[in-house]
């Protein structure tokens, strides 16, 4: 399999691989945050409310 090493293939590949790191980070952030407010305050999940 021959991969496509010209610039603009690889500037592509540059790019998605910078906005899969930025929303790994934020999604990090967010886990954080919603585990802190589960320490903080119980919060019901879905299955939790149909029980």
């Amino acid at each position: 399999m021959k991969v496509d090493m010209s610039p603009k293939a690889v500037k592509g590949r540059l790019k998605l691989v910078s906005q899969l790191w930025r929303l790994s980070i934020s999604l990090g952030k967010a886990k954080k945050e919603t585990d802190e407010r589960r320490k903080n305050k119980v919060i019901p999940r879905s299955s939790e409310k149909e029980a």
